[in-house]
């Protein structure tokens, strides 16, 4: 059963990048070209409730630490005009820790934070892309369907101290998946079909490093698919996503199981009032093999005017997932966020940013999510604050 998926997925694949192939024309038609892009991003954090670095009382951290307002990132990527209607296209990126490896979010010790974001070098997002009259397809490391389409609207832009992801699915999910990227990830996305916009992605392995938390396992295989209406400001969406062959991220005995994990994802982005926008989004996930679920709720209100940028949401996260045979309470954090950005230029912005979490979690597995310099979230039933205030630079 495993052989027959396997050799469908790689017949598709095959299939899905001879597709702008065979949309295009023979005559050459040579232009290329080559941008290095990226962004250096410092601030200083302040907060309170999180996790001390042993079993001791929450404690309180400050200082410097990059990636508030955007990721400090260093890229190139570039296009190739093969024939008259096929466009390849590449992009490597690598995160780096512009406020040194020691800065407050990072654990020196570890090497994968190396990096600050991503596993490793040009690991942040690093894929090959064919584009023609059948739409666009690319293969590589890649973010998520569900990912692009919640920083889509997030008001905070999933950035800042107010970021949706402190809260979702994507960030926190209890088990040990990759849906923020993706290694071994083909995407397609469909030519124009008017407001409507459809992509799908696959990804061969969702672990990201090989065979994922360890040898002893099946490889995880996902995939995903987003809908939406795209037009006159107005963004409305749905993207829904499936991982098989999953492991929870709450032990190393932890089985694999044999089973799906499914999430799926409603999200809009509209005008209300002149430059006013609103922001939605709910996600909610199930799985094989576990008792209850997960759900996230964010609503946010963005205000552009003039060089700033108002921002304010609410968000919602509650919890009741555990592998059989566990039953656990259910956890729930809400988040109050606050914040503001100003364009000094067209390529650098001064922010600041406010949030509060209320975290009522019920046991230690699921702590819900806190503020924190710490991967691993927050502490049980304790609240967080956090602050920030930061500069960021585009080129």
């Amino acid at each position: 059963m495993q052989t027959t998926h396997t050799t469908h997925a790689a017949l598709w694949a095959a299939a899905a990048f001879a597709l702008p192939l065979a949309a295009t024309a023979t005559e050459p038609e040579p232009a290329s070209s080559v941008v290095l892009y990226g962004a250096v991003d410092v601030g200083f954090v302040h907060f309170t409730g999180v996790p001390a670095a042993g079993d001791g009382a929450p404690v309180t951290a400050w200082g410097l630490a990059s990636s508030i307002g955007a990721a400090s990132a260093l890229g190139v990527r570039g296009r190739s005009q093969l024939r008259p209607g096929l466009t390849l296209d590449f992009t490597a990126e690598t995160g780096f820790c512009a406020a040194g490896l020691n800065q407050i979010g990072v654990d020196a010790d570890d090497p994968a934070q190396t990096f600050c974001s991503g596993a490793g070098f040009m690991q942040r997002k690093a894929e090959l892309g064919l584009s023609g009259g059948a739409g666009r397809i690319s293969a590589g490391l890649q973010p998520t369907l569900l990912a692009l389409r919640e920083g889509d609207v997030d008001a905070f832009e999933d950035g800042y101290a107010g970021a949706v992801g402190n809260l979702s699915l994507v960030s926190t999910n209890r088990p040990g998946l990759g849906l923020s990227r993706v290694a071994q990830a083909l995407s397609w996305v469909s030519p124009p079909l008017g407001s409507l916009h459809l992509s799908a992605q696959y990804s061969f392995n969702a672990g990201r490093h090989g065979p994922p938390f360890g040898s002893d396992g099946p490889v995880p295989r996902a995939w995903s698919v987003d809908l939406n209406h795209d037009a006159a400001g107005l963004l409305l969406g749905a993207t829904v996503a499936q991982y098989r062959n999953f492991r929870y991220a709450l032990s190393d005995d932890t089985p694999y199981l044999d089973g799906h994990y499914r999430i799926g994802m409603a999200y809009l982005r509209a005008p209300l009032f002149g430059a006013l926008l609103g922001n939605a989004l709910v996600q909610r996930n199930t799985a094989d093999g576990s008792d209850g679920r997960e759900t996230v709720w964010s609503i946010g209100l963005a205000l552009p005017v003039g060089t700033t940028r108002w921002m304010a949401s609410i968000g919602h996260y509650a919890s009741s997932m555990a592998p059989l045979p566990q039953r656990v309470d259910e956890s729930r954090a809400w988040q109050y966020a606050l914040g503001w950005r100003c364009d000094l230029s067209r390529r650098t912005q001064v922010h600041v940013s406010y949030a509060f979490i209320r975290n009522a979690a019920a046991d230690a597995t699921h702590a819900g999510s806190a503020l924190s310099p710490s991967p691993g979230g927050g502490v049980t039933g304790v609240d967080s604050h956090g602050f920030a205030l930061g500069l960021t630079h585009h080129f």
